[in-house]
């Protein structure tokens, strides 16, 4: 049987979630924004999003930086 991973078959920098991940300095200024949660564990070479999840929720600093989960640009 076929295995289809992610929305519509896409996988991640075409993944089709709907909102991207922004990595955010100290000054608010936005380093690197990746395409989903799973891209941006991948950058920083963890398994568990449970963190990550939170630190965008929160505002809290994780790894360094704020996080911030924000609607795709089409």
């Amino acid at each position: 049987f076929p295995v289809t991973i992610g929305m519509y078959g896409k996988t991640g920098e075409n993944a089709v979630n709907g909102q991207t991940v922004q990595m955010i300095n100290e000054e608010g200024t936005v380093i690197k924004e990746f395409v989903s949660v799973t891209e941006a564990k991948k950058f920083l070479k963890v398994k568990g999003h449970a963190s990550l999840y939170k630190a965008c929720k929160t505002g809290e600093k994780y790894r360094g930086y704020f996080w911030n989960k924000t609607k795709r640009k089409n």
